[in-house]
């Protein structure tokens, strides 16, 4: 494979579009191009071939640049420079030795399976366990994680010898996102990259361990939500069908560029056949070779099945949970404002808490459904 490289965006491809990348920069015609490869591969390279090939494969990356691969990313800032993370990175990236990971990845199947197989009232919420002042506690510590993930980033880059940048705060899907400069990822090898693009997820896991350690000896309701919500996070994390660490994982096992795109093609071709309509082209994704196809393919199953579980088992309990404790927890309010006794404001954090949480929810489930909705409608491409 090759890197080739478009105003400091990087891209891997093949070696005969490695090739006709060179021939095009050196400004030669379709014609001589399309003499030039039939001579040297001793098979006839028509010049609609070549623009075939170009389109297939030129086409994306510039397109992919001329958008700026993370125009999804709205409103960048740097909140922690390359320079600053350094030292932490350095240290950090002993937890990418081979025996640490061993070690960590056993510990980390210990505490969550010991979370979901033995503690049954683990998802058990009512709130009067969390207060307003148990959130703000909760919600440092899920702010902990993340900056934990992006570190986990920056330290896997630093493990394989590459620097890092910076870690930035942005907006994706209307909401604040945190991102770590890892550009100079193509430069690894394959295997190695999805290493990296793991990495967080990696550390998230890691920085579990103590708070489920924690939970677990004193049984604080706060330690409880913050262990759901890392979980869902990083089960969020590995859906491919957002711009999130999954999307990298899936793009780096198949060393497919723009991935979204060859995605929706594959989709709407699917969408297609089953509505019996014309069908011109095979998306890409059903070109490439069976082994990738089915790392894509159960990949896509494993990931949203596991998003699934939370989003259809796990969310009805919390919803059920919360739908038995909220008409007391509203009469109470109501009532103390009536008799002028002094205001609960704990109660009434702990119930505002509670509906962010189910909103948030609920705007997920709007945004794969219209997803879902432009697949079946056929609107994608």
């Amino acid at each position: 494979m090759y890197i080739i490289t478009c105003d400091d965006t990087h891209f891997e491809v093949s070696q005969p579009v490695a090739e006709l990348v060179k021939m095009l920069k050196a400004k030669k015609s379709i014609e001589e191009i399309s003499q030039k490869l039939s001579q040297k591969k001793g098979e006839k390279f028509s010049p609609s071939k070549i623009e075939e090939l170009i389109d297939t494969y030129i086409n994306p990356i510039l397109e992919a640049n001329g958008k700026k691969v993370n125009s999804y990313i709205w409103l960048k800032k740097d909140f922690i420079s390359d320079k600053t993370l350094r030292p932490l990175t350095n240290l950090l990236s002993h937890l990418f030795k081979p025996e640490v990971v061993a070690v960590v990845t056993a510990c980390i199947l210990i505490g969550q399976g010991y979370l979901f197989i033995y503690a049954t009232d683990a998802w058990t919420v009512g709130g009067n366990t969390f207060s307003f002042t148990s959130f703000l506690f909760a919600g440092v510590l899920f702010f902990l994680s993340i900056i934990f993930h992006e570190l986990g980033h920056a330290s896997a880059c630093r493990y394989y010898g590459i620097t890092h940048g910076h870690i930035g705060v942005g907006l994706y899907l209307h909401f604040p996102v945190f991102y770590a400069d890892v550009s100079n990822i193509w430069k690894l090898k394959r295997g190695q990259r999805v290493v990296v693009d793991l990495a967080g997820i990696y550390f998230q896991l890691v920085f579990l361990l103590p708070v489920i350690l924690a939970w677990s000896i004193t049984g604080d309701a706060k330690l409880k939500y913050v262990v759901f919500a890392i979980n869902l996070s990083f089960l969020f994390d590995l859906n491919p069908f957002f711009r999130f660490d999954g999307y990298w994982v899936v793009t780096d096992l198949l060393g497919i560029a723009n991935l979204r795109q060859r995605t929706n093609e594959a989709i709407s071709y699917i969408m297609k056949k089953l509505r019996g309509q014309a069908i011109t082209k095979t998306p890409y994704l059903f070109k490439i070779n069976n082994r990738e196809k089915y790392v894509f393919i159960g990949y896509v199953i494993l990931s949203n099945l596991f998003f699934g579980y939370y989003i259809l088992y796990r969310m009805p309990v919390f919803l059920y949970n919360f739908g038995k404790t909220v008409p007391d927890d509203l009469q109470l309010l109501f009532s103390s404002y009536k008799t002028g006794t002094p205001f609960n404001f704990d109660l009434l954090g702990s119930v505002l808490v509670q509906l962010a949480f189910i909103l948030l929810s609920f705007y997920i489930l709007i945004k794969i459904s219209v997803r879902i909705r432009r697949y079946t409608t056929d609107k994608i491409l």
